[in-house]
C-alpha cells in the first residue's frame, strides 16, 4: 500500500496538500464537513439557521471539495462527517456509509461519535473502498441498519 495523505484543511492549504501529496504519488484523504445535501438538496452550510460562526470554515471546507471534484489524475477521496451530532462518545466499531447525503435513521436522526468516525476513516486508510468521491459515515442507535 502506498502512503496517504490525510488533513482537514480548506482553501489554498487544501489545494497545496493535493497537489503536493499528488506530486510524490500519495492518496490523499480530506476531511471536512458542511457540503452534505439536506433532503432538498441544499448544503447544510447554505441551509437556514446555520451557524454564523462556522460557516467561514464550513464553505473552506465545501470549497476544497469543489477543488477535488476537478482532479482525476490524483487518488482522492474526501470524508465528510454528519452535518450534527457529531461528537466524542462510544466507539463501537459500527458505522453506515453514505454519499452526498447523511446516513440516517427512520426518525430521520444523523451522527456519530469521534471514536467511530476515527474507526471509519483508519478503515479507508487500510481498505480503499472510495476513489475521487465524496462519502459520508454515521450511525445513530441501537438497532440502526445501513
Amino acid at each position: 500500500m502506498g502512503e496517504v495523505v490525510v488533513f482537514g484543511a480548506g482553501g489554498r492549504l487544501g489545494r497545496r496538500v493535493v497537489v503536493e501529496a499528488s506530486s510524490r504519488g500519495h492518496r490523499v484523504i480530506g476531511v471536512g464537513g458542511g457540503s452534505l445535501l439536506d433532503a432538498h438538496g441544499t448544503r447544510f452550510v447554505d441551509a437556514p439557521g446555520f451557524p454564523e460562526a462556522l460557516r467561514p470554515e464550513m464553505l473552506g471546507q465545501a470549497a476544497a471539495l469543489d477543488y477535488y471534484r476537478t482532479i482525476s489524475d490524483v487518488d482522492w477521496v474526501y470524508m465528510s462527517p454528519p452535518p450534527g451530532n457529531f461528537e466524542p462518545g462510544i466507539r463501537t466499531g459500527r458505522y453506515c456509509i453514505g454519499g452526498d447525503h447523511p446516513v440516517v435513521d427512520a426518525k430521520g436522526r444523523f451522527g456519530i461519535s469521534y471514536e467511530d468516525y476515527a474507526v471509519a476513516l483508519v478503515d479507508e486508510i487500510d481498505h480503499p473502498r472510495h476513489h475521487r468521491e465524496r462519502f459520508t459515515v454515521g450511525s445513530v442507535g441501537e438497532g440502526h441498519r445501513c
